[in-house]
């Protein structure tokens, strides 16, 4: 607001119009990309992970043929076939044969199928991809009734489904069940979002020199359920802010300690998470809240400090 009330006082002082008009304009600017910049209390994007924990199948298959089966992922929009990446994807194989009256499930190790972060908006899909053959083990000759012949690989073909990030809860797995993908093939999936934090508030907003002990409390949303993930702080030159807690996904407890000689001023208001934190295409990425000038050291003489 003091920004605001300088820029009126200059329109008060005697100017050349050509020129100082482009300066009164400027200041406007400033001030007004100043309190924009004070209510930016949130980070784009997050993390998303999914997890391949299984396969099905129904063929009946008499010589203990090897499946081979791939899942592989992309984000949506982005739907050219290039954008299958080959290093989002996971084989797994299994052996023996299957009732081909039932759609048999085979578990496998869990393992990682998609880990990205994003450092603005969230996709709003994700597309898993499965494709397959069998016989694995290479061509055999077999003997049908008369004949010799061949088996060589047989490619089982491609099935494709569509997870919606929007229904994905802030830090919670959710299974996806495909046992028909193609037919008779099918896959199980898992997938969990981890949203990047938002600040909304910080109570109190204010300290003074001296306090000791003063309990503060950060509201906001998509925090880290574990305080060993929590990554926040309110830094200025004399002021201590430790013990910081998650209570909820929405609170945020710290303790607060003020010098007596604290400089006075605004500090700003941080709140990270560390699973938000990593290497993207050769460059760090760590996604956090940031609330500018949240936090007000006054003087202990103030009349706000004697309550």
């Amino acid at each position: 607001m003091g920004k605001l009330v300088f820029v009126h006082f200059i329109k008060t002082l005697p100017y050349n119009k050509g020129v100082f008009r482009i300066r009164r304009l400027k200041l406007l600017i400033v001030a007004i990309f100043s309190l924009v910049m004070t209510s930016m209390v949130y980070a784009q994007g997050g993390r998303i992970d999914i997890e391949i924990l299984g396969h099905y199948t129904d063929d009946k298959e008499s010589w203990g043929e090897e499946w081979t089966f791939e899942v592989q992922t992309r984000d949506v929009p982005n739907l050219d076939e290039k954008d299958w990446r080959p290093e989002n994807s996971v084989k797994n194989k299994w052996s023996g044969d299957s009732d081909p009256n039932n759609n048999d499930w085979h578990d496998l190790e869990d393992k990682r199928l998609l880990r990205h972060i994003y450092s603005e908006a969230l996709p709003r899909s994700i597309e898993v991809r499965q494709r397959g053959w069998e016989n694995d083990r290479g061509a055999r000759i077999i003997f049908d009734c008369c004949n010799w012949y061949t088996n060589d690989d047989d490619d089982y073909g491609t099935g494709t489904e569509t997870i919606d990030v929007n229904t994905l809860v802030h830090e919670a797995w959710s299974e996806f069940d495909w046992p028909n993908l193609d037919g008779d093939h099918g896959i199980r999936v898992r997938a969990k979002v981890i949203h990047a934090p938002v600040i909304k508030d910080i109570s109190p907003n204010f300290g003074c020199r001296g306090d000791t002990n003063l309990q503060v409390t950060i509201t906001g949303g998509n925090f880290p359920s574990l305080d060993e993930n929590l990554l926040a702080s309110i830094v200025w030159e004399g002021l201590v802010a430790s013990n910081f807690h998650v209570v909820s996904s929405s609170e945020i407890t710290a303790r607060v300690d003020i010098g007596p000689q604290a400089c006075l001023g605004f500090a700003d208001v941080r709140v990270g998470n560390r699973e938000l934190i990593g290497l993207q295409d050769g460059q760090l990425v760590s996604l956090q809240a940031v609330m500018l000038d949240a936090f007000e050291i006054k003087r202990a003489t103030d009349p706000s400090c004697n309550n």
